[in-house]
């Protein structure tokens, strides 16, 4: 569980860096996947802001559609 924590505050630690202009990559995405790792109060309501994102829903999509998942679908 801590390893999994740690693990889970450095993406958010990387994703933080990919977000900056002029560094190439899926910053947002990396966040969102650092959150889901972490266990703290109150992250749902972080990653439903961030999901809400029509580029970062639509990666998420691409990637359940690669697994052959259904796409989200948002309220």
């Amino acid at each position: 569980m801590i390893l999994k924590n740690v693990l889970g505050v450095f993406l958010i630690g990387v994703g933080i860096l990919l977000s900056l202009p002029g560094v190439p990559g899926q910053g947002v995405l990396t966040i969102l996947l650092g959150l889901i790792m972490i266990d703290i109060p109150g992250k749902r309501p972080i990653e439903a802001r961030i999901i809400k994102r029509p580029t970062v829903l639509a990666a998420a999509n691409n990637l359940r559609a690669r697994y052959g998942k259904p796409p989200l679908e948002l309220d």
